[in-house]
């Protein structure tokens, strides 16, 4: 018979164990939503490929485009979306300085 005041012992899996808990609060995406995200970039890469035979605004709407897929792609298939905001910070900081690079440095191209 055991004592109802005894407490239960713990395994390594049990639910206090740090990791575990982290591991449940951390929530993913599923198929259908990476499905998703691969037809909107389709779309988008049908978009560019249209935009090119724009002329003028080419190079405006494409670069919109570019950074539309570069962010769908690192926010879902680099997991960014699920991670800590810090790291997401590391990613839009020097994207948002080499965009600003781009277009500073654009009148010198031509």
């Amino acid at each position: 018979m055991t004592d109802a005041t005894q407490e239960p012992q713990r395994t390594a899996l049990t639910p206090t164990d740090p990791a575990k808990i982290e591991h449940a609060e951390h929530k993913e995406g599923n198929e259908g939503i990476y499905f998703s995200v691969f037809v909107l970039l389709v779309i988008l890469t049908l978009a560019e490929v249209l935009v090119t035979y724009i002329p003028g605004l080419k190079e405006p709407l494409l670069i919109g485009l570019m950074l539309s897929k570069a962010w769908l792609v690192a926010q879902f298939f680099m997991h960014l979306r699920y991670d800590n905001k810090i790291l997401s910070w590391t990613f839009v900081i020097p994207l948002v300085m080499g965009f600003a690079a781009l277009v500073l440095l654009q009148p010198l191209m031509k």
